[in-house]
């Protein structure tokens, strides 16, 4: 439903920031990917281009991982969803 694709407080992804982020994770892809090829191009590009660093604070939000690309996997985790809404 919509309210899985929306933005919220922690995956704020309507931005220009996590939209380039998409765009450049997808950017190799046929144009007949599927979601899932593109969910997956996603994954890769974080893991790639994310520091992996342990916090021991609360979550961050879309936005900011997007800015700072660090953080723990719930950082990777939020990055991702917001590419892929």
């Amino acid at each position: 439903g919509k309210e899985y694709l929306s933005d919220s407080y922690y995956i704020d992804w309507d931005n220009e920031l996590v939209r380039k982020h998409a765009a450049a994770a997808v950017q190799g892809l046929p144009k007949t990917a599927t979601d899932w090829e593109k969910a997956r191009a996603v994954e890769e590009w974080v893991h790639a281009n994310m520091k992996q660093v342990e916090f021991s604070q609360a979550m961050a939000s879309c936005k900011t991982v997007a800015r700072e690309l660090s953080g723990d996997c719930t950082e990777h985790a939020m990055l991702a969803t917001g590419m892929c809404r």
